[in-house]
């Protein structure tokens, strides 16, 4: 769990750095994206080919996680490096460890 947060304020530092140097937040994303995919695409690969006869995720599966990356996740990355931009990175730092807080209250209120 240390490791992590140490990954995450690096990202953090890492973002505020490309932003303030002219990169535009959308392409950052993308980055962040397209690297995130690089890395996990090849652990879902081999552990498919260790047992082949696992059922297929189907059309309608895919379509559901596509759109969620689509709309959740990447609209969510959007907002905190959109964020990041107008703000610092101990303000980020500080949000990112308000979410899980922020997350029960809101599903508290909706029932």
């Amino acid at each position: 769990m240390v490791v992590l947060q140490f990954l995450l304020a690096g990202h953090t530092l890492l973002g505020r750095a490309a932003i303030l140097r002219g990169m535009s937040p959308r392409v950052y994303v993308v980055y962040r994206q397209t690297v995130a995919t690089i890395l996990i695409a090849p652990v879902v690969c081999f552990s498919r080919w260790k047992n082949p006869n696992k059922t297929s995720l189907g059309l309608k599966g895919f379509c559901l996680i596509f759109l969620n990356s689509l709309i959740g996740i990447t609209t969510n990355h959007n907002a905190f490096i959109q964020g990041l931009k107008l703000s610092s990175s101990s303000i980020a730092t500080a949000m990112t460890n308000l979410m899980p807080a922020i997350t029960f209250v809101m599903a508290c209120l909706v029932g």
